[in-house]
Order: structure tokens, then C-alpha cells, then sequence
């Protein structure tokens, strides 16, 4: 039977826990006595071996090496619980997978149901308090609903529309070229009046509709990568687009934007509280 204490080598009495069994710990060898307390070496049931204070091993502050942190928490380990959440659907998303993040642990890989190949990567706990909706089309949505109210009466804060034509602000000067040229064939226009949510989850406001035509107009200065797949896109739901760059429009217009730039008309001062046309006709 071993000894109830033992003695260091300054003389002071440690209580004798060596071959005691506390949690998933057994303590194997008194190693030393620091301020804290004393100190033994235990090994862990998963076979692990680890220094700790024998005071927080015996009242039961710690019953494992570690092996077992995060293991409450289901939707982030790679255990059966959480695999077998594969599958589950939120909304409109979708858990297909879960992966390993050094930062947040295990991860829910969601897909989205508007169709994007864009993985969504989240805790459990953000799926079910609804944290995580979508792969971001459902903001865009939200954006497309309220957009689509802002067309003819747009309010001066919307956007950076540094132009302004018959109380219209417009967001370049070449859509105000472009403007003057339909009023000057009398072909009745509306600017901005509704944004569609295309295919791909992505938003598309075409610039001008041309209601007796039943046509729409893109005015572009420089183009982007996505601006093609938008175009086609929004071509794709049967609708007329026509999209018109600068020399395009001087051409059939006879008008000549470096002009505009020069007479200063229809640029407008913005502020918090309210825009003013700096000239007008």
C-alpha cells in the first residue's frame, strides 16, 4: 500500500495521490511543487500524458488532458452527430459536407438553392438562429425589392449620381447625353424604373426603358467582366436590350459629350441634406 503523503526534498508533506483514478485522469509520478500547488504527471484516458496541478484534477476542475474539448459542441466536430447533419435543409440552404477551419473548428459546407456554386461555410448554431439565410441572394433580393421602387422620383441620397437632368439624377453625364437625345426625337423615356433579379442571383437595373418600344437601353462607358454575363442574362428572360457606348451615341445623335463635359450643365453639388444643379437650362 503506498504512502498517504509524500515529502519533498525541503521537507514539505504533498498528499500521496500517485495510482489514483480522478475523471479520464490517472496520476502516474509526483513531479514538483510550484506556487499553484503540486504537481503530477497523469495519463489520460486516450493514452495522452500531461503535467497538471493535482488540486484540480482531485476536485474535478479538469477530467481530461483536452481530448475532449469541443466535443460538446456538436456542430463543430467531425463526429457522427455531425456528419450525420448532411443533408438537413435551413431555408434555402443545404449542408452538404463538414470541414476542418484552424480558426472555427469543424464547419457546416452549405449549397445554396438559387442555384450559385459558391459553398457556404458556417457553425451549426448559425443555421439555427438564422444567422446564415443564403449565399448572399437573399440580401441582393431584399436590395432588388427596394430598388426596383426607385426610378423616375429617385431621392437625392440615392446612390453617387453627380447629375441631375429635369430633376432626374442620373449617375453620369453620358446618361444625361443620352437623355437629351431622346427628347430631342420626342421618344418617351423612363430612367432606372425596375430592377430585375437575374438567374445567377445577381441584380440588373437597366438604365433607360423605352415604353413604346418596349425596349431597354444600357449606356456603358467602359465595360466589366460581369457586365456581359448580365446582358446576357437579362437577355436570356426575353426582353429587348440594346447597349450603347459614347461614340455610338455621338453618332446618332449628333451631340458631343466633351461639350457637356465643358458647359457644366446639369452637374449637381451633393450633401447630406440636399443636392442643388449647379446650371441648368
Amino acid at each position: 500500500m503506498s504512502e498517504k503523503f509524500l515529502r519533498t526534498s525541503e521537507g514539505q508533506r504533498i498528499l500521496n495521490i500517485v495510482g489514483l483514478t480522478f475523471g479520464g485522469l490517472t496520476a502516474i509520478e509526483f513531479k514538483r511543487v510550484e506556487k499553484s500547488g503540486a504537481i503530477f504527471n497523469f495519463e489520460c484516458e486516450c493514452g495522452r500524458q500531461t503535467e497538471l496541478r493535482g488540486t484540480l484534477v482531485k476536485t474535478g476542475q479538469q477530467t481530461h488532458c483536452g481530448c475532449k474539448i469541443g466535443t460538446h459542441n456538436k456542430g463543430r466536430r467531425r463526429n457522427e452527430l455531425g456528419l450525420g447533419r448532411i443533408g438537413e435543409k435551413h431555408g434555402i440552404v443545404t449542408i452538404i459536407d463538414v470541414e476542418w477551419s484552424p480558426s472555427r473548428g469543424y464547419q457546416m459546407i452549405c449549397s445554396c438553392l438559387c442555384g450559385s456554386s459558391k459553398r457556404i461555410k458556417c457553425v451549426y448554431p448559425e443555421l439555427l438562429n438564422g444567422k446564415i439565410k443564403s449565399c448572399g441572394c437573399h440580401q441582393k433580393n431584399l436590395v432588388s425589392i427596394t430598388g426596383s421602387t426607385i426610378g423616375l422620383n429617385n431621392s437625392p441620397k440615392a446612390g453617387k449620381m453627380q447629375w441631375c437632368y429635369k430633376d432626374i439624377f442620373m449617375r453620369s453625364g453620358l446618361e444625361v447625353l443620352f437623355a437629351l437625345y431622346l427628347d430631342k426625337i420626342k421618344q418617351i423615356w423612363e430612367y432606372e424604373p425596375e430592377v430585375f433579379l437575374l438567374q445567377n442571383g445577381m441584380r440588373y437595373r437597366p438604365d433607360f426603358y423605352l415604353s413604346a418600344l418596349d425596349k431597354w437601353i444600357e449606356i456603358k462607358g467602359y465595360f466589366k467582366p460581369k457586365d456581359f454575363e448580365k446582358h446576357e442574362l437579362f437577355k436570356a428572360t426575353g426582353r429587348k436590350l440594346e447597349v450603347y457606348q459614347i461614340k455610338t451615341i455621338e453618332e446618332f445623335s449628333g451631340l458631343r459629350y466633351q461639350a457637356l463635359l465643358k458647359s457644366g450643365k446639369y452637374r449637381c453639388v451633393r450633401n447630406d441634406e440636399k443636392s442643388q444643379t449647379l446650371k441648368s437650362d
